[in-house]
């Protein structure tokens, strides 16, 4: 049972943040969702933030425009809380671990992506989105993966 870094009494069941160790795995941060509110800070959503992405790459239809910006700020969003979540899990694995390296390429990637400029044109400001959108999934993929090699013997 996890204890709430805000209250201390157990059942947290929510990732506010993780940080490495030196030399040992990452640390994942637990708040009970109230008590993460009380104090302004936001929860990773993980299930989520798949599923904004998910809205982006499984459509086959171009999404109004409206719809559109606002799916846009959310991946944009989940990329930019993302990045040092997962750069934070990697960095707890050896320099020239498959599980570091593969992680820091899809950081180094989301990085380029947000700096790219969405475009006034709907298609291809769809396909910015949808780059940002599969950042999205890779980055939560390696998080995943980081978080379950950190629990192997």
């Amino acid at each position: 049972m996890t204890n709430c870094t805000y209250c201390d009494e157990g059942g947290a069941t929510f990732c506010i943040r993780s940080h490495a160790t030196p030399g040992g795995p990452y640390i994942r941060v637990m708040a009970h969702r109230a008590c993460a509110q009380r104090h302004g800070v936001p929860v990773l959503y993980i299930e989520a933030m798949r599923a904004d992405a998910a809205v982006l790459l499984e459509s086959a239809a171009l999404p109004p425009a409206d719809v559109l910006e606002t799916t846009l700020l959310r991946v944009r969003g989940h990329v930019q809380v993302l990045i040092p979540v997962v750069a934070d899990a990697a960095v707890s694995r050896p320099r020239h671990d498959d599980l570091r390296v593969r992680a820091s390429a899809g950081i180094g990637e989301a990085q380029a992506r947000l700096g790219e400029q969405p475009s006034a044109d709907l298609v291809r400001a769809v396909r910015h989105a949808q780059r940002l959108a599969r950042s999205v999934v890779a980055l939560t993929t390696h998080l995943a993966a980081l978080r379950n090699a950190g629990e192997e013997p």
